[in-house]
């Protein structure tokens, strides 16, 4: 980002170009954020191992692009955002409107705290039934893949042996052409 100083001003920041451009469509901003981050890691003087520490401790802070069809990310997701907040923020900023708050939660929390419970508790479960749904489907997948190379190399070994089959019968028949070549017609 830019933060120099507008020709002509009387010293005001210029504001970074990110800002500046509200219109522009969020990839053509994520590019320019990661153009001006390669163009700073070239600098000799860039920290490095520091932002190599920094990028490995907040990892899963990022916003993962998964797949449309990814089971596993889709129940890790249910799983992240099915704890359900038991006690509402009791903040206000006059006294009478943190008294009602209060009150309501008095009268009426007993009841959203059990419902949460079972609210939470349902996404719970729908996340560990994805989870088990994903690790059986990809366990299942890998047995397939298994099972297609298995059946593959097979199939090789047989057209061989059918190719050497064929070459020994036309040797024993006197035929003269080379093996894989079909009859004169």
């Amino acid at each position: 980002m830019n933060l120099g100083r507008v020709p002509g001003s009387t010293g005001a920041p210029r504001l970074p170009s990110i800002l500046v451009k509200q219109r522009e469509s969020l990839a053509g901003v994520a590019a320019e954020v990661a153009a001006s981050a390669r163009a700073l890691e070239v600098d000799p003087a860039f920290p490095r191992p520091y932002v190599e520490r920094v990028r490995a401790a907040t990892g899963w802070l990022g916003v993962a692009d998964p797949a449309p069809d990814d089971v596993r990310h889709a129940a890790l997701l249910l799983h992240r955002q099915a704890a359900v907040g038991l006690e509402p923020p009791m903040a206000a900023r006059d006294p009478l409107r943190r008294a009602v708050k209060q009150l309501v939660r008095r009268l009426v929390g007993w009841y959203v705290r059990f419902l949460a419970a079972q609210v939470g508790a349902l996404g719970q479960a729908s996340a560990r039934l994805g989870l088990a749904v994903a690790t059986r489907t990809e366990r299942l997948q890998a047995a397939q893949a298994a099972d297609r190379a298995a059946l593959q190399g097979e199939l090789a070994v047989l057209r061989e042996r059918v190719a050497r089959l064929e070459a020994m019968l036309d040797c024993d028949n006197g035929d003269t052409r080379s093996p894989g070549k079909p009859p004169p017609g």
